[in-house]
């Protein structure tokens, strides 16, 4: 066992790992558990989401065009037939994707879930007691516990992002030729609303703690209230009003903080909503405008005017999935500090030590095994046994060094060197019959523990002749 040396863990507010980090963690868990098909599933996904937004953009433009130019009604139909059919295949392709990125995902959420257990089936003794550490404990485990768990929602999240940044970079080359103020305004405001909102749904990740407090609170209490084992002290003593007290005012402190935590949240949409009015009006004001000077065409103005709001949702895409990924990281880092949480001792990577441990005496020759350890080995035998071990010792340490614990000094008296332990340091040192010369704590404790024997032997004599008794 090895000690690893340094600081204690200590929990920052920031947390520790990125969004970008977090997302390439879940992206490399899926590449090495065996889930690639979850990273191309996104990408087509996105790939598909998009191209269902141009069918839709493109559509009515290209008929009201075909009606201007007087088309007959033969190509009417048949860019009507074409987008209709285009539309369903996309459709159709999309459906089929999502319907098959479910259960991916699900695999690549249970090896989180299955680190996490193994985290805390396996860390060392001194985090089992350690309150933050089972704090954090208690919060990675809401990243895994649900499909809509940040785990498994990231995919959701990533695919949206992807598919926003493929329509941001179309949309912006197609409204470029009409104006590039449009854009200029679009992420102005768009970008004021992503930093308000960045800030807002960091709110959660830095009182987690206090979050954590109160459903442990809440857990605890409704365990005990359920345990059969305190059911007669809780009647006896009349505790059942005190639980019922103590629960609601926990519930009540827990409440309070989910309604502060909504006033924040409340009063970031707000901010959202009047810069989204301000987004949108601009833009279709500028669009009127040229209209109304005979600089677009009615097809045109349909086109532009749809893309402008088509361009607001995908920067506002891009801005939400990077705020859902931001928060849904927070879940994430949690899971990975709980992962990373500092073991004050580590059990894997030493050297194994070929021995013999306790009883597990293999006969002289057998197995190789050049040390022998016995800890307190004559403890459960009775004296006719543990005479037998005494007498075939040396034959079983043939050959080996071999370690003897004891608390017993009589069973001392055939090893080559005795150490005496004393308030953990090395007391006295030598064979039997130096350490009793010496006269020291060993010869003392051989002394107390020998003169039971001698002062409670009593002779008795019967038709065998004569038997010792010890009393």
């Amino acid at each position: 066992m090895e000690r690893k040396e340094g600081h204690p863990h200590k929990k920052s507010v920031r947390p520790r790992y990125n969004m970008w980090q977090n997302s390439w963690f879940m992206i490399r868990l899926a590449w090495t558990s065996r889930e690639k098909k979850v990273l191309v599933l996104c990408l087509l996904s996105a790939t598909l989401t998009v191209a269902l937004n141009l069918v839709h953009l493109y559509v009515s433009p290209a008929i009201l065009a075909a009606v201007e130019r007087h088309a007959p009604v033969a190509e009417l139909l048949c860019i009507i037939a074409g987008f209709a059919l285009g539309s369903m295949l996309v459709s159709a392709a999309s459906a089929y994707v999502k319907a098959n990125t479910l259960y991916g995902r699900i695999s690549v959420r249970t090896e989180v879930a299955a680190l996490l257990n193994r985290k805390a089936a396996t860390t060392s003794y001194p985090n089992v007691d350690d309150d933050g550490f089972q704090k954090l404990l208690t919060k990675a485990h809401e990243c895994v516990n649900t499909n809509t768990a940040a785990a498994e929602a990231i995919w959701d999240t990533l695919t949206k992002v992807v598919s926003s940044l493929l329509g941001f970079a179309i949309y912006v080359s197609l409204l470029t030729t009409v104006q590039p103020f449009l854009i200029l305004v679009i992420l102005a405001t768009s970008s004021a609303s992503y930093f308000i909102g960045n800030y807002v749904n960091g709110y959660g990740y830095r009182h987690r703690e206090e979050e954590s407090e109160y459903v442990r609170h809440l857990w605890y209490i409704s365990e005990r209230s359920r345990d059969l084992g305190h059911a007669k002290d809780i009647r006896i003593f009349g505790l059942r009003p005190w639980l019922e007290e103590l629960y609601h005012k926990t519930m009540d402190a827990y409440t309070a903080f989910h309604r502060r935590t909504q006033g924040v949240y409340l009063w970031a949409k707000v901010a959202d909503l009047v810069l989204t009015f301000l987004r949108s009006a601009v833009a279709y004001a500028y669009l009127i405008r040229l209209v109304l000077r005979g600089g677009l065409g009615v097809a045109e103005f349909l086109l532009y005017f749809t893309a402008a709001g088509g361009f607001t949702e995908w920067v506002s895409g891009i801005l939400d999935g990077f705020h859902t990924l931001y928060q849904q990281s927070l879940d994430l880092s949690t899971a990975r500090e709980c992962l990373d949480y500092r073991e004050p001792f580590l059990f894997d990577g030493g050297k194994p030590v070929n021995a013999v441990i306790g009883k597990n005496v293999h006969p002289p020759g057998a197995a190789g095994h050049p040390f022998l350890l016995l800890d307190e080995p004559t403890a459960a035998l009775d004296p006719i046994a543990e005479s037998e071990l005494y007498r075939k010792y040396n034959d079983l340490a043939q050959g080996r060094s071999s370690i003897y614990i004891s608390h017993r000094l009589a069973s001392t008296r055939f090893c080559d060197r005795i150490i005496l332990i004393d308030n953990g340091k090395i007391s006295e040192e030598g064979t039997h019959g130096e350490l009793l010369e010496a006269g020291g704590k060993y010869a003392e404790l051989y002394e107390i523990q020998s003169k039971y024997y001698k002062e409670g032997a009593e002779y008795l004599d019967n038709e065998e002749g004569k038997a010792i008794i010890l009393v």
